[in-house]
């Protein structure tokens, strides 16, 4: 009480007085809404779970409502209900701790507790209204966690953006929700008027209240809780809202400091020149609120940041006078489940952390026995839901995206070496690649965002326009030509690194525009997205309905752009209808499916390409010809049965032959109407078309609608190189306001009702590329109003006759739907100045009118602009508001009717006339769009579909042809291994892959290294510089730039390494030995540090010429395929010359990897007696040659004699200067007191011009070449470093 005392003293000028509400008693049938809208959340110990009030009848409503009534009125509650349980959630996931306060409580209850609480909570949105404030986002309506956490960092990119100081402060409460006083909490409640007799019912049930933890093995002892708002209920985040509301009010100062409050999570954040003084003050006031209130700050969980670097040294020894203590400054923060970071660097470690856990999740959903539409929504909500949560404001590291990405190809379609993920993901339905997911979930939230938040629009307009003058990637003015929009640098591109250094994004609004960027998508300051050849798309005024899937396409357009410069088979596609092959593939028989998904994933592996790989004999076709899919599905007379099976086939082949649609990829339907459908270019003639349309069962006419849609092309041709989806979206209008007069009340003009028959129509409703909309109005009776047609025909084109007033308009937006166009046709008669009663077809209309009719202060679930036709709704309460809710009734009639719909009373022969000359009106709504372009759009479908048709034949045509090259290839002795089915294997006896010519092997260029890398670590650099100064080396052919030929293995050099008597050591990461009893290592881990060590001396001790010898080998045959094994293993561009009385010696090594080796079997191999079959290497032994092969002391005897090496290695004298110069910007930095390598590490620099980072051995000497390949700058130059201790052999 003595808080209580305290908390209500100082902050009554705080807390929010208003009078009390009285709610109405609970009506059944508002229950049973209540209950069946969700959330289905875990049942309690009662029984029932939320989701079993879905299957009560009525009666059992009315009963719980008349229980429900009578407990406000101050009866018990049921004994039955006053027992709860509680569930641990941990705060970590990732952590496993046994301490409790890791855990956070949330309470179990009944359902009829919770149903009870949610529908009243329902009822209490306008006086929740009254007391909300700025900064609140829990207990209000609409608001939650993305909507804090994404205001948080677009304030804080802004604020960098703009060079404005900004300093913040999170305070952590102990145990916030167990730690309230139910006296304070009704106390406040009851001043802010909260209903008494809910709140007195609430209060006795928590008196009340039996709470059981769950344990392993059951329940433990119930107990009371004499205090706390209990996690689980919902009224909880409206009590913690409003008992936290006065922090929002005492420490709020207009343009310089606020607080953001969600539930327990406190943030106060100040900004502005001159801001820390009362940051300081208002955050110390804080911490002092929260202890006033009786609970308790966590100082480890509490945390300060800054973007400026003064500012945190000076908070760092800051004492907070209130909790008598300092608290911690951090550059990053995790908040609200997003990371957020207020320093130059790009933190995202929670992040990163989630994609990483999804990976298991990704691997369990391949095993599972669903369909693959199953698969691709789990992967959407069981995977990437979580996995992705607060991208839109944390960087996305690449490598866990990209490994996510091919965990998910995999996980969908199965192994395929060749598959491009890019293809593959275009054919599902649903957008689940990645990086995709997360640019899609960074447009909607900021479009969500300024929606709720209008204010925002300006800044976010601020912040694209300083990006585009900083030369941001994904800017663009909207008077620039997008043909002048570039993509970003894909990952692995070389110039990536540095286009990343120069493209720095600071938030939400730059991770946003980031990811653009690597579709070929631009946004303009006034929120308009660009792309080539494509109608500019605003994301604010576009329907939410149609906002994803415009992104969505333009993003998988974005994709092919990038893979139509990779793959050859795609090269000068311009476009391609995905949403025609996914309609096409949806029609197929189950079983083609999965083949053709192997085909249009460019999946496929033909002979050719498995004879450069060493897995077929010859590469040719059984019949003799060259292999490829284009020869098994056109030419090979092998198929030629199958094509003749198929007229659709026969038909094509006379045809010009486009390769990307010959083998599956559906061009985007060409704009000439006299073209082929495929082709743009090749004229089809009336003959053709008539042929096609005949064989796919689709009627066409080449009549006046031909005429006139030929004329629109030929109008228009100089967008000849738009397709035909690109031209009618062009000639639509776009999205926006409608140009309607607003008829206010004292503008009706009697009260005898109006009838009125409204109608839409929408042309080509399956396929939005051709639809356009068009809506009308008939009036009777309205001749007498002579101001009817003015009205009328401000908006649409309209006429009156005898007895009827009409009117008609067509539809603006790149997309229509048939509710919009009904709701259009409804706005138009609302603008009649007459009381009306409206008759439409539309149910969905009746319903969303009358709800609105319901009252004057209705309001949806959610924003308008945030529901589906949300803009016509909105326009539509606006007009119902202005005109009077009593001045329109709405009915349903009956669509089309028949005769036995008026037999069977539902509908009217007045009704059936009037609403079937609505329909004919509607379509000349239609028809009033551009000139021709309703017959354009209609000629359009009509070849869509018969290009559907074709498309659906070629697909049959390919899956059978798949089937007939697995079952060949299946019986295939020249096929050495199968990609379609299994295989037997093949025995062979091992032998040596092919070594060096000894006529012209030569030695290496190689020189001493300097003393920095002799005293870096052991003698693994001596042992490796003995080793090259050893070997003789030829370069191969590939290295030369001529046929492919395969270099020596990695595995081969390490042999060779330790029969010359070479061992390294594995250190520790401090640089120490591991004792002597330490495991061996795995073969992998050894050649893994074998490879870094000779690559290693060959950047420092070889000629650039030199280096080149151990760059990866490009060629893709298997190296040790003689050997028995029949993977790839990673090679160099070199052989190496064997001497005398090691080749057997090295068989037996590495025939050592997959089986033991004893004499007998040595002596087998020897005497080519051993066969055996090809198994992969797996490299997951310890290197078995070392028990039983003899090691020869070659570089220890090299090491030895080395007096020159000796000599380097003393030489530690220091320079008198040392200049590295940096590869972006040409600066100097001087480093002779730097130490450049260390622990085997090459130290970062950073460069104080350019701010780059790079490791030391990327700097460059003067003379602009690589300091460590330069001759005249060698490393014997290089400072002295640590010295660490050297070990002998």
């Amino acid at each position: 009480m003595v808080h209580a005392d305290t908390f209500t003293t100082k902050s009554l000028p705080y807390l929010f007085l208003g009078p009390a509400v009285v709610l109405p008693p609970i009506i059944d049938t508002e229950l049973m809404n209540t209950c069946q809208a969700g959330p289905f959340t875990a049942s309690g110990l009662d029984g029932w779970a939320p989701r079993d009030t879905t299957l009560f009848p009525l009666a059992c409503f009315t009963f719980w409502a008349y229980m429900l009534n009578a407990i406000e009125a101050g009866k018990a509650w049921p004994q039955g209900v006053l027992h709860a349980k509680t569930a641990f959630l941990a705060k970590d996931p990732t952590k496993q701790s046994y301490d409790p306060m890791d855990y956070r409580l949330l309470l179990l209850l009944p359902t009829l507790t919770r149903k009870w609480a949610k529908h009243r909570l329902s009822q209490l949105t306008p006086w929740i209204d009254t007391w909300k404030v700025d900064g609140l986002f829990a207990g209000i309506p609409g608001l939650g966690a993305e909507d804090a956490w994404w205001l948080s960092s677009c304030t804080i990119e802004v604020a960098r953006l703009n060079a404005i100081p900004l300093t913040g402060a999170a305070a952590d409460i102990w145990k916030c929700f167990d730690q309230i006083p139910r006296s304070l909490l009704k106390a406040i409640l009851l001043l802010a008027g909260f209903p008494e007799q809910v709140l007195d019912a609430y209060m006795k049930y928590h008196a009340q209240l039996n709470v059981y933890n769950a344990v392993p093995g059951g329940y433990g002892a119930p107990y009371f809780k004499r205090c706390s708002i209990p996690q689980g209920c919902p009224f909880s985040m409206l009590f913690i809202a409003i008992l936290l509301r006065p922090i929002v009010l005492f420490t709020d100062l207009p343009g310089k400091i606020f607080a953001r409050i969600l539930a327990d999570d406190v943030l106060l954040i100040g900004l502005g020149n001159g801001h820390l003084p009362q940051f300081l003050e208002a955050y110390n006031n804080m911490l002092q609120f929260i202890q006033d209130m009786g609970s308790i700050v966590s100082i480890k969980k509490s945390f300060l940041f800054s973007t400026e670097l003064e500012t945190r040294v000076f908070l760092k020894d800051f004492w907070w006078k209130a909790v008598d203590a300092k608290i911690g400054v951090v550059n990053d923060i995790r908040d609200l489940g997003a990371h957020l970071n207020v320093s130059a660097h790009h933190i995202g470690t929670t992040l990163t952390n989630r994609m990483i856990a999804a990976l298991p999740k990704v691997q369990r959903l391949a095993w599972l026995p669903l369909l693959l539409c199953a698969k691709v929504d789990m992967a959407l909500m069981g995977v990437l839901a979580g996995a992705l949560y607060g991208c839109e404001a944390t960087h996305a590291s690449e490598t866990p995206l990209s490994n996510l990405s091919a965990h998910l190809a995999k996980a969908l379609h199965g192994d395929a070496p060749r598959r491009s993920n890019t293809c593959l993901f275009n054919l599902f339905e649903k957008e689940v690649e990645p990086y995709a997911v997360v640019c899609i979930r960074r447009i909607t939230l900021m479009r969500r965002m300024i929606i709720k938040f209008p204010y925002l629009q300006d800044a976010v307009s601020e912040a694209i326009t300083t990006y585009f003058e900083r030369g941001f990637p994904g800017t663009i003015l909207d008077t620039d030509d997008p043909a002048d929009i570039a993509f970003a640098p894909v990952p692995g591109d070389p110039n990536r690194k540095i286009w990343k250094k120069r493209h720095h994004a600071w938030g939400p609004i730059g991770f946003m525009l980031y990811s653009l960027s690597h579709y070929g998508l631009a946004l303009s300051a006034k929120l308009r997205l660009h792309q080539v050849g494509e109608t500019t798309t605003d994301l604010i005024s576009i329907p939410a309905q149609f906002l994803k899937p415009t992104i969505v396409q333009a993003i998988r357009r974005g994709r092919l752009h990038l893979i139509a410069k990779q793959r050859t088979v795609l090269n000068g596609l311009p476009d391609i209808d995905i949403t025609l092959m996914q309609t096409t593939i949806k029609a197929l028989p189950v079983e083609f499916v999965p083949s053709l998904r192997w085909v249009l994933s460019l999946s496929f592996w033909d002979n050719m390409m498995l004879f450069a790989i060493d897995h077929h004999a010859t590469g040719l076709c059984k019949c003799g010809a060259t292999h490829s899919l284009m020869h098994v599905i056109w030419d090979c007379p092998l198929t030629l049965h199958l094509r003749d099976q198929s007229p659709i086939i026969k038909a094509l082949m006379d045809l010009p032959r486009q390769d990307a649609f010959s083998i599956g990829f559906a061009p985007s339907l060409s704009p000439n109407p006299g073209d082929l459908p495929w082709l743009a270019g090749s004229p089809a003639s009336f003959e053709i078309m008539e042929r096609f349309a005949k064989l796919v069962k689709i009627p066409i006419l080449f009549n006046d609608k031909f005429v006139k849609a030929q004329d629109f092309f030929d109008a228009h041709r100089g967008d000849d190189s738009r397709n035909a989806r690109q031209l009618i979206s062009k000639w639509r209008q776009p999205f926006g306001e409608l140009d309607i007069p607003i008829i206010e009340a004292d503008q009706i003009l009697n009260d005898v009702p109006l009838r009125v028959w409204s109608d839409g129509a929408l042309t080509s409703p399956n396929c939005s590329h051709w639809s356009l909309g068009g809506a009308a109005i008939l009036a009777s009776e309205c001749i007498d109003i002579p101001n009817d047609a003015p009205i009328l025909d401000r908006y649409s084109q309209g006429r009156i006759t005898d007895s009827h007033a009409m009117a008609f308009t067509s539809i603006p937006g790149q997309f229509c739907s048939s509710t919009r166009a009904e709701l259009v046709a409804i706005i138009l008669a609302l603008c009649i100045p007459r009381f009306l009663d409206i008759a439409t077809d539309s149910a969905n209309c009746v319903r969303g009118i009358q709800d609105i009719l319901s009252s004057t202060s209705f309001r949806p679930r959610r924003h308008w602009a945030l529901m589906a036709n949300g803009d016509l709704w909105q326009l539509a309460q606006l007009l119902l508001r202005a005109r009077g809710l009593n001045t329109v009734t709405i009915r349903k009639v009956k669509g089309h009717a028949k005769d036995i719909h008026i037999q069977q009373g539902l509908s009217t022969p007045l009704d059936r006339v009037n609403n079937d000359w609505a329909d004919e009106l509607a379509d000349e709504g239609n028809a009033a769009h551009e000139p021709g372009l309703s017959e354009y759009a209609h000629f359009c479908h009509c070849r869509y579909n018969i290009y559907q048709g074709l498309l659906l034949g070629l697909y049959t045509h390919i899956a059978n042809c798949m089937a007939f090259e697995a079952e060949g290839r299946a019986t295939d002795n020249t096929c050495k291994k199968n990609f379609l089915v299994g295989s037997p294997p093949l025995g062979i006896a091992p032998a040596l892959p092919p070594l060096a010519d000894p006529n012209g092997v030569r030695k290496l260029d190689l020189r001493v290294p300097g003393p920095s890398l002799l005293t870096a670590g052991s003698n693994n650099i001596q042992q490796m510089w003995a080793f090259l100064s050893t070997i003789c080396v030829a370069p191969t052919d590939s290295a030369a730039g001529t046929t492919p030929e395969q270099g020596t293995s990695w595995l081969e050099l390490l042999i060779f390494f330790e029969l010359l008597g070479g061992k390294l050591h594995h250190h520790r990461s401090d640089g120490t030995l591991p004792p002597p009893e330490a495991p061996s290592k795995p073969l992998t881990d050894v050649i893994l540090l074998f490879k870094k060590t000779l690559i290693h001396v060959a950047d420092t001790c070889l000629t650039i010429g030199d280096r080149f010898l151990f760059n990866p080998c490009k060629s893709s045959k298997c190296r040790l395929r003689c050997a028995s094994y029949s993977n790839f293993l990673a090679c160099v561009n070199c052989l190496f010359l064997l001497p005398e009385g090691y080749t057997q010696r090295m068989l037996h090594a590495i025939l050592s990897a997959r089986m033991t080796m004893p004499p007998a079997k040595c002596s087998a191999v020897d005497r080519n007696l051993l066969v055996l079959t090809e198994i992969k290497f797996s490299g997951k032994t310890t290197p078995q040659w070392r028990r039983f092969l003899r090691m020869d002391a070659v570089i220890m005897d090299t090491l030895n004699q080395g007096s020159s090496f000796d000599d380097a290695a003393n030489d530690l004298t220091k320079p008198v200067s040392f200049l590295l110069i940096c590869g972006f910007c040409i600066s100097s930095k001087e480093t002779r007191n730097t130490t450049l390598y260390k622990l085997g590490k090459w130290t970062p620099l950073t460069c104080l011009d350019c701010r780059t980072t790079k490791t030391s051995r990327q700097w460059n000497c003067p003379c602009r070449i690589p300091s460590i390949s330069c001759a005249p700058h060698p490393p014997a130059s290089y400072p002295p470093l640590t010295p660490t201790p050297t070990y002998s052999q």
